[in-house]
């Protein structure tokens, strides 16, 4: 069940924590109006919270390398693609952020998904062809005809 609300309210939070618009106290504040049965919103929000260490950061975005990133997220929260992922099991997740949490974020990855037949590569897209589809029709910035 996709909750265009509620994607698209997370598509401009993004935007505004990406462009520095926002602290990553405020982002973080921002989760109670969040909550959803749309399956694609939670684990982008939870992986929105790795984009910075601990500590409150205002008035700048994520480094360069993670502007990609968020933007494909973006898309994704903009299409009407359905999540497709499977859930991430929260104990393999409790251990993640407690290794994360205990080295200062030094060690820890994010737990992968494994033989599901995703591409991680563009997640939260499950395949790259529906990346390319989303991309050829970008919900910003795109050149119109009738402009």
């Amino acid at each position: 069940m996709i909750d265009r609300e509620k994607r698209d309210l997370l598509a401009a939070i993004l935007r505004h924590l990406c462009s520095g618009q926002i602290s990553n106290a405020e982002f973080e504040s921002c989760e109670g109006k969040l909550e959803s049965n749309d399956p694609g919103i939670w684990p982008i929000l939870n992986a929105a919270w790795q984009l910075y260490d601990l500590g409150e950061i205002s008035g700048v975005g994520p480094t360069e390398a993670y502007e990609p990133v968020v933007a494909r997220w973006i898309l994704f929260l903009k299409s009407d693609l359905a999540y497709e992922w499977p859930e991430e099991a929260p104990l393999k997740l409790l251990w993640f952020y407690a290794l994360r949490l205990a080295s200062f974020g030094y060690f820890g990855r994010r737990p992968t998904f494994k033989s599901c037949g995703g591409d991680e590569s563009v997640w939260p897209f499950f395949r790259g062809e529906d990346l390319e589809a989303a991309n050829a029709n970008p919900p910003y910035l795109a050149r119109r005809g009738d402009v």
